[in-house]
């Protein structure tokens, strides 16, 4: 048991770490990462700023004039749901989130390696791009591809665009914050948008900047007002504002708009090392507290060795043997089975781990852990047992000696209940929370509803078509179409003035249907009528009057882009974002023909058949292109995937922290058992009943139980309140959630030592009374 207790501890934290490992490993790979930066923009949303990666083409040349201290600049355009293929023999391949377009001095400034072709002239023309190795494979199998010609088509509006492969890179790193495959010269994007070189309003380049061997970014981010103040129009300094973030702290450190990939979250790295440590003090505290119980049972032993002859010196060194010998086996063990758990362990987080991976300092750590936990557990027997003379070992008695450590054992279960209490109550928060973030109300209906991507102009344009086709359907009840995403993040704003005021509103293009299909509570006015005069109208949502400061809103006027706009209806305010950020205005404008998704309202009792006449549909419209769609409520389980992947790993290690907490404390049971025994023997005679011997046997045990609980408690909510204060919508921290926790670890606890007391209480009196 004492072994278990330390292979499970090792094995958990081992596995912890190898994640903490990975997630901080990030972008690490680069040379100079650390001299990398990248800039932000916080631009106007109401009253508050929205935070994205991205910003404006002409900031990097506008770096590069004013900052000496920058070596160099690069830009990634970013490229979220541009719907692209590279069609090769007449075959295509979607890379909508693949691509990107970049700068020619993408491998001098980041430490991709180019395996064909040249870096400094392989993205320098039009219409050059580089593939990664197995995209490379893919599309060209065993032909050399260098040289060869793809096109690139853009899905939407079917523009095509000939590319040559002028290089073959490798395959991105699992822990590079870019993901992308195919990198297009930022030459051929230049011929394609030609206002993105002159316009401080096309923000969408992912602009990095690397300094000079010893400069200072505290000076960049010093001057960078003043430099945008000298750069920029004065629409755009009123707007939005410029920041560097460090390379090293995109992971992690990042959760902004227009992320290039999800990121980590510092926090659950956090709170996952807390556990490993967690985890493994327990079980250290388990193997120290079961040791040294255990070695007053080998007091003959001792006796006689010394009667035969053994000095101390030789006790001392068999001892610490043995104590070390078992720390091994526990440590190769968990080797042994960190091995066949990974797999499994790498799906439940969500990330590629490899033991290989492992630093070799984390061996270190391990070979110090168990030379601390031998040389302290075996330093008790070895030392202080074997310092007895011969006499005082044979006649010693073992309940008296068993006296002399209960101190620090009992200061040890304290110490270990109060962390399984603390990771108890804490996992009934993270459920809670989780619970929460899965069930609020959202303000709209997203049961029964798909959302089928309108991937280009001429599906967009044959909406109508579309819906008509489709709504006849017996099934489908309601269809309608709005520009956003369920569970994306606003993408566009306008700026609306109202008596003098200027404010920036998310906005969004739909129809009536779409309002009816996902049951948007109408609260005044009403929706878009299908008549000419809704290219004038717009649909707020309550948070939007609030924000823009009108009380009387129906058929009140205002501007946005030179031109005014008749408010027709007010809907209910509802959630259109994941619930990490708070709920905000919103103006919806009339969508003149299909926007980006179609959400359909369907009877769920015959969904294949249903499904199958939808795309039949579709399949009509839209020749050679299958139909992209999902329903909306896996579209939101899947935005907190991240939630859901931490919860489930926080609440599997808690629950193991807790299992080798009470193993320990069988241990210590069994071992207060064997002191008692023959008190339990002398009882029985005199008619001490099971219930009475049960209560002798839990009490010192349950009182220890529930005072370590009750020393949790300060620890738990400030933790855990800190932890809640991280979103928007939470549930609240009760004292209701401290006595459940208490409760559970008492009810755990007591079963614990029940079960091994009861099997003591039901000795027979008379094999008690032999018992030495």
């Amino acid at each position: 048991m004492n072994i278990l207790g330390l292979t499970i501890g090792l094995t958990t934290s081992f596995l912890i770490l190898l994640y903490v490992q990975h997630e901080s490993s990030y972008d690490r790979f680069h040379k100079d990462a650390n001299r990398i930066h990248r800039v932000t923009m916080s631009f106007k949303n109401g009253d508050a700023y929205t935070t994205t990666t991205t910003s404006p083409y002409k900031v990097a040349p506008m770096l590069e004039e004013h900052f000496p201290t920058i070596e160099s600049t690069l830009r990634l355009f970013y490229t979220f749901n541009d719907r692209s293929e590279i069609i090769y023999n007449s075959q295509s391949t979607e890379i909508t989130d693949w691509f990107t377009f970049t700068d020619p001095n993408l491998f001098s400034f980041f430490s991709f390696k180019l395996l064909y072709g040249d870096e400094e002239s392989a993205l320098t023309k039009p219409n050059s791009i580089v593939i990664t190795q197995s995209e490379a494979k893919k599309l060209f199998r065993d032909k050399d591809p260098t040289g060869q010609l793809v096109t690139f088509r853009n899905i939407y509006d079917g523009t095509q665009t000939n590319l040559t492969v002028t290089g073959i890179m490798e395959d991105m790193p699992v822990n590079s914050h870019i993901p992308y495959r195919y990198y297009i010269s930022m030459k051929t994007k230049e011929n394609l948008s030609r206002g993105m070189t002159t316009s401080w309003g096309w923000t969408s380049q992912n602009n990095y900047f690397k300094l000079k061997e010893g400069a200072d970014i505290a000076a960049i981010k010093n001057r960078l007002t003043d430099v945008v103040k000298l750069s920029t129009p004065e629409w755009f300094q009123n707007w939005a504002y410029l920041d560097t973030q460090p390379l090293l702290d995109i992971h992690l450190h990042s959760n902004l708009k227009e992320e290039i990939r999800p990121g980590g979250n510092v926090t659950y790295v956090q709170m996952l090392s807390t556990i490993a440590f967690f985890v493994l003090l327990i079980a250290a505290i388990n193997y120290m507290n079961i040791s040294t119980s255990l070695a007053s049972s080998r007091m003959k032993e001792i006796g006689i060795k010394k009667i035969v002859g053994a000095d101390r010196r030789h006790l001392v060194m068999q001892f610490l043997f043995e104590s070390f010998l078992l720390l091994i086996v526990a440590l190769m063990t968990s080797i042994a089975l960190i091995q066949f758990i990974l797999p499994d362990f790498s799906q439940l987080v969500g990330r590629q781990l490899y033991i290989d991976n492992i630093p070799l300092i984390y061996f270190g750590y391990a070979t110090l852990i168990v030379l601390v936990l031998g040389l302290i557990s075996g330093s008790y027997p070895a030392l202080f047992l074997s310092s007895f003379k011969i006499v005082s070992a044979l006649s010693v008695d073992r309940y008296r000696f068993g006296k002399k450590a209960a101190a620090f054992r009992t200061g040890l279960v304290i110490l270990q209940f109060v962390i399984s209490s603390f990771l108890i109550c804490s996992t009934l928060v993270i459920l809670n929370q989780w619970d929460y973030l899965k069930n609020r109300a959202l303000g709209l209906d997203t049961e029964q509803i798909i959302s089928i991507t309108l991937p280009s102009r001429s599906a967009q344009g044959n909406y109508e078509i579309f819906r008509n086709g489709i709504i006849g359907q017996s099934d489908v009840l309601e269809v309608g179409t709005c520009s956003k995403e369920m569970t994306g993040w606003y993408d566009n704003f306008g700026i609306f003035s109202y008596q003098g005021l200027e404010y920036s509103v998310p906005i969004e293009r739909a129809d009536k249907h779409f309002f009816e299909a996902v049951k948007i509570e109408l609260v005044a006015g009403h929706y878009f009528q299908g008549s000419p005069a809704d290219s004038n109208a717009i649909v707020l949502n309550e948070k939007a009057l609030i924000q823009l400061g009108i009380n009387d809103p129906i058929g009140e006027v205002i501007n946005a882009n030179d031109k005014e706009y008749k408010i027709i209806g007010v809907v209910k305010d509802f959630h259109f974002e994941p619930l990490y950020t708070e709920l905000g205005p919103i103006v919806f404008f009339k969508a003149v023909s299909g926007a980006n998704y179609v959400y359909a309202k369907l009877n769920m009792s015959n969904i294949g058949e249903t499904i199958s006449g939808i795309e039949e549909v579709w399949n009509e419209l839209n020749p050679g292109r299958i139909m992209d769609y999902s329903f909306v409520d896996s579209e939101i389980e899947r935005a907190y995937q991240s939630e859901k992947q931490f919860f489930g790993v926080f609440t599997l290690f808690s629950a193991l922290a807790i299992l080798i907490a009470c193993l320990g404390l069988y241990g210590l049971v069994t071992f207060s058992v064997s002191l008692k025994i023959k008190e339990i023997g002398i009882r029985k005679v005199f008619g001490a009943s099971t219930k009475s011997i049960l209560a002798l046997l839990s009490e010192r045990f349950f009182i220890l139980i529930l005072i370590s609980n009750l020393l949790s408690w300060p620890l738990s909510f400030y933790a855990m309140s800190r932890w809640l204060q991280k979103f928007p919508y939470r549930v609240d921290f009760s004292l209701t959630i401290l006595i459940i926790g208490t409760l559970i670890s008492l009810g755990i606890s007591l079963f614990v030592i029940g079960a091994r007391s009861l099997r003591a209480s039901s000795l027979n009196p008379v094999s008690a009374l032999r018992c030495d």
